[in-house]
């Protein structure tokens, strides 16, 4: 009986092969091949690096229809590429968790990825199929043979049960992942943690006659070692966020780093100007133009003069909305307890897990959250600061055009 049930759960296999041969050790031609004769591909890929169009170009026609790609959301998968193959008409999907790490996994560097498959399935003519399942990853160094891989190519029907298999495999990730987005880019390669294009770096401060600072200098003193580190580069680009002191406005200044240094023993005689001390508690209001208090710039640490460069200020627009990126690096992705994803694991082999009752899995901070349309805890925390003026001097924004 097991051999005959084995012989109806293999039928509608016609090969199975082992690749790369260990000549030839491409794989490159083989997938070519099957990319132009094939109708259809879904596919789940851990990584996705290198230019599809020096595979083949017709890729994003094969993700498309009922054809997909599912990849993982983590470095490093390139975003710029799965964000050409989604334009082109590809049905691109990311796995958007990671795991919570466990005890001493930060320490070896464990790779942050859940979604690890490496599986290919090309619809052929006449109700053909060949199915890919190994170790290969869209890498130049896996397709090419640098690495040593292994994966098996199985030539079947779509009748059999091993197609369906794969297709309900492929179709449980696609499942678990979301649809990409080519208006959330940014947002993707935030949660791989990239430094993200037009950043802005925003002093905030506030004063009387917030509208009138264009052309004007302004010394800061200050103790954070981190806002001395942002300050020191002199000629560096940063805006400055004033708010008037008595109607709330917020003017928007274009700046640039003038002179930077350490207070202690600089020997420097600070004359005439305007100017600002930062405690670390509330924000700092400009004075003068007068001489500083020696008295309290004995209490910093650092100073850096500033020059407004802007001919007039712009009016800030709405603090949530350009402020998601002054959130903690850590808020990117959220520990979830209990979540739903983590049924995968039984509760019998969770023993495995150094802290088996710790959760396993985290998920991103929303895109929704991150665009500043839908406040997380976190960030309307950072909106009470502000408003209570304790805060770090310095936030990164991107600034809404």
């Amino acid at each position: 009986m097991h051999n005959i049930m084995g012989s109806l759960a293999l039928s509608g296999i016609e090969s199975i092969d082992i690749v790369p041969d260990p000549d030839y050790p491409s794989v490159v031609k083989r997938l070519r091949n099957s990319i132009s004769t094939s109708d259809t591909l879904r596919a789940a890929v851990a990584y996705w690096t290198i230019e599809s169009d020096k595979i083949s170009d017709k890729l994003a026609l094969k993700f498309s229809g009922e054809g997909f790609l599912c990849v993982d959301i983590n470095y490093p998968t390139d975003i710029d590429e799965l964000n050409r193959l989604s334009t082109m008409g590809g049905n691109i999907y990311l796995h958007l968790l990671k795991p919570n790490p466990q005890p001493g996994e930060l320490r070896i560097k464990m790779p942050p990825h859940l979604m690890h498959a490496k599986t290919l399935l090309f619809d052929f003519d006449e109700n053909k199929a060949e199915l890919w399942v190994g170790s290969h990853i869209w890498t130049a160094r896996a397709l090419s043979g640098l690495n040593f891989e292994a994966s098996t190519i199985t030539n079947l029907s779509i009748t059999s049960d091993l197609y369906q298999s794969a297709e309900n495999l492929l179709n449980s990730i696609r499942s678990a992942c979301v649809l990409f987005d080519p208006d959330l880019v940014d947002y993707y390669k935030w949660l791989q943690g990239q430094n993200i294009e037009g950043v802005d770096w925003i002093v905030d401060l506030e004063g009387e006659n917030a509208g009138n600072f264009s052309g004007e200098r302004i010394s800061l003193f200050l103790n954070s070692d981190q806002d001395s580190r942002n300050l020191k580069k002199v000629d560096k680009t940063i805006k400055l966020s004033v708010q008037e002191s008595g109607s709330g406005q917020v003017y928007l200044y274009e700046a640039r780093i003038m002179d930077t240094g350490y207070v202690k023993k600089s020997g420097l005689d600070y004359g005439n100007r305007y100017y600002a001390f930062h405690s670390g508690k509330i924000t700092p209001t400009i004075e003068g133009p007068a001489v500083p208090q020696t008295s309290k710039i004995k209490k910093t640490k650092f100073w850096a003069t500033v020059e407004i460069t802007s001919a007039a200020p712009n009016l800030q627009p709405d603090f949530v909305g350009a402020d998601f990126l002054g959130l903690p690096d850590q808020a990117r992705w959220l520990i979830q307890k209990n979540d739903p994803f983590e049924s995968r694991v039984n509760d019998e082999d969770r023993f495995l897990f150094i802290k088996s009752s710790k959760p396993l899995i985290q998920r991103p901070l929303s895109a929704e959250a991150f665009k500043g349309n839908v406040p997380s805890k976190l960030e309307i925390n950072h909106l009470k600061q502000k408003q209570l003026g304790e805060k770090p001097l310095i936030r990164k924004a991107i600034i809404p055009k």
